[in-house]
């Protein structure tokens, strides 16, 4: 259609040649720069947003955005008294618009529309441009209301663990059921390569770039929920007009420059707030976040502005639905539906046909449900096969000409109703014949134990998890350093089979020697199977082979390493309390050689969302090892 609506396109792709001021007008261009200077604008609220200004911990200011040519002023990204001079007089160059070039005024028509109504711009002296492209731009998009999305958590792509959001620009007169055909605003990492051990560590560290884009939004449902299995909550903002068209201008402006990306702060979700602060600078969201931004948290942020969300909509992955759906089945029709994903020649079997037709088109539809989830994933030979059985399938289920069941799967508790992301923990007991105290401070964001609403069920992801511990005998000593912990327990699934794995890494305690107050550098790497079962609540049961290995100068050989494997079970006591029984074994074989085997038990009972207390046990062949806390959540 034109550029600026391309799938994954950068936001107004331009040059970044702004041409001079005009000469016959630099008089009014310093009466304007008079102007804005007694009024104070390069200090104002709107103009720090504009341009993305923040305090630095160490004083000044300074710009987050990276792009050079977003900087008018050769110091522009630090000084904004300058950039608004600089803005002023670009808007005075005498530039003609073209399919690569855009003036000033169009190039930044957020600071043009602002500047213009805080000083009051004489026509008969500064030109007004037209802005062909960004006015077709926004008329393409016709927007009617601004969507927040969250699609939750994927731990099986690491730029994507703790969430992600987006923001769909809603069309005018378009119903609610036909909203992928919207355009949505997305930003991330520019890179080719998102599962890389090279990209993860730039996207962690801050080396790569970070662009705004625009997407349509079925391309981002496919992605998220045909391919990753991701729920989506969409929250509705009440943006009036004007807010929504102040921030379509912020995000034009945005197109050609970047920002370096932080995986754990100036992520996705940081500046997406930019984006709404830029509408209705009185948020003041992206202050609420300095050291850390979790997806979550922003979306409890816009809930904490009163009157900001009006609606929260739940859209199922295409798993959740087959798996709803599958649950309807009977137990003797489950056979027939792994025989018609086998053979498409039991669409015709006469035991299959005699079945009720209400019941053969239930089978049916969970069958071509669970391929079309299949089919993304599948390539070649492979993708054809699957591509006629759902042929063969369709065609089966439109001649029994009975309306399939649209009911959607029941919405879980949406992540805003989860406990905090960071937690602190304060506890004591007995370890070795010894009483200790411990304080743990978690930045982020849910373990095993937790209490799952609102987040994924069966999952444990952990940030920088420190715990300090205090005994007569040693002092403050760190017990334990979690860089990160990831846990996915995906419970045995005959139509999805997915493994079960973890992967932790940081400073962890070696208790298995005499000195166990003392941590070492370490790498732990898991995968296995799971399964659940309902004999009481839930139980989740597991079986992970494991490799590990230890560094530090408190071994003989300076380094440990060798396999072994965890198994455990996690259940449900109550609705407000579960347990966790695992026991784990290493064998290592390579350097200082030893052997480990130790066995736990923890408890946890919820007394109201951000607060639980626990309680745990665990046992080595020589000691034993007691300990309650109380935790707070925030």
């Amino acid at each position: 259609m034109f550029a600026g609506l391309i799938t994954g396109s950068v936001i107004g792709l331009v040059d970044r040649s702004f041409g001079q001021p005009s000469r016959p007008d630099s008089t009014y261009l310093s009466e304007l720069i008079a102007d804005a200077r007694a009024k104070g604008l390069a200090q104002s609220r709107e103009w720090q947003v504009l341009m993305h200004y923040r305090k630095p911990r160490l004083g000044g200011l300074k710009s987050e955005a990276d792009g050079p040519g977003f900087f008018l002023a050769h110091d522009g990204k630090y000084n904004s008294e300058a950039e608004l001079e600089a803005t002023l007089a670009a808007f005075f160059s005498e530039t003609l618009e073209s399919p690569d070039i855009q003036h000033p005024q169009c190039r930044f028509v957020a600071r043009y529309q602002w500047l213009k109504a805080s000083l009051g711009f004489d026509p008969t002296r500064l030109s007004e441009q037209e802005c062909i492209r960004f006015r077709q731009w926004v008329a393409a998009l016709d927007p009617e209301s601004v969507t927040f999305v969250f699609p939750s958590a994927y731990l099986n792509n690491p730029s994507s663990m703790f969430g992600h959001t987006l923001l769909r620009i809603d069309r005018k007169g378009r119903p609610d059921t036909s909203r992928l055909l919207d355009y949505t605003i997305n930003f991330a990492a520019d890179t080719n390569t998102p599962t890389s051990l090279r990209s993860i560590i730039l996207g962690v560290s801050g080396g790569l770039p970070g662009r705004f884009s625009i997407t349509p939004y079925y391309v981002k449902t496919r992605e998220y929920t045909d391919i990753e299995s991701r729920d989506i909550w969409e929250y509705r903002l009440t943006f009036t007009e004007g807010q929504i068209a102040r921030l379509l201008a912020h995000a034009w402006e945005m197109g050609t420059t970047y920002f370096d990306y932080y995986f754990f702060d100036e992520n996705c979700s940081y500046h997406l707030l930019s984006l709404l602060d830029a509408a209705d600078p009185s948020l003041h969201l992206t202050e609420q976040f300095t050291w850390w931004t979790i997806p979550s948290d922003t979306i409890r942020a816009l809930l904490n502005s009163p009157g900001l969300v009006d609606r929260i909509s739940y859209r199922p992955a295409r798993e959740t639905e087959v798996s709803y759906r599958r649950s309807r089945l009977r137990h003797d029709e489950e056979p027939w539906l792994f025989a018609v994903l086998r053979n498409p020649a039991v669409l015709h079997a006469p035991d299959f046909m005699a079945l009720p037709d209400e019941r053969r088109a239930l089978i049916l539809d969970v069958a071509s449900g669970h391929l079309a989830y299949r089919l993304p994933s599948e390539k070649g030979d492979d993708a054809d096969r699957t591509k006629a059985l759902q042929r063969d399938i369709l065609l089966e289920r439109a001649a029994l000409r009975i309306a399939s069941d649209e009911s959607s799967p029941p919405a879980p508790p949406p992540p805003e109703t989860g406990h905090g992301t960071a937690r602190v923990g304060l506890g004591g007991g007995r370890s070795s014949g010894q009483w200790f105290g411990q304080l743990a401070l978690r930045p982020a964001l849910h373990d095993l134990l937790g209490d799952e609403s609102g987040y994924a069920r069966n999952t444990h992801l952990e940030f920088m998890n420190t715990v300090l511990r205090y005994n007569r005998a040693s002092g403050v000593n760190l017990n334990r350093l979690d860089v990160i912990r990831i846990i996915s327990l995906t419970p045995y699934n005959r139509l999805v089979a997915k493994p079960s794995w973890q992967i932790s890494t940081g400073f962890f305690p070696v208790e298995d020697l005499a000195f166990r107050d003392r941590s070492a550098p370490s790498l732990d790497f898991g995968i296995g199977g799971a399964a659940q079962s309902r004999w009481w609540r839930r139980e989740v049961w597991y079986l992970l082979g494991e490799l590990a290995a230890q560094y530090g100068a408190i071994f003989d050989e300076r380094y440990r390493a060798g396999p072994g494997a965890t198994g455990g079970l996690l259940f449900d006591l109550t609705a407000k309390a579960r347990a966790h029984a695992f026991a784990s074994y290493r064998a290592f074989l390579l350097g200082d050689r030893s052997s480990d085997l130790v066995s736990n038990l923890e408890l946890r009972y919820t007394l109201s969302k951000d607060w639980d207390v626990r309680a745990g046990w665990k046992a080595r062949p020589d000691w034993r090892e007691a300990l309650i806390s109380v935790n707070a959540y925030f």
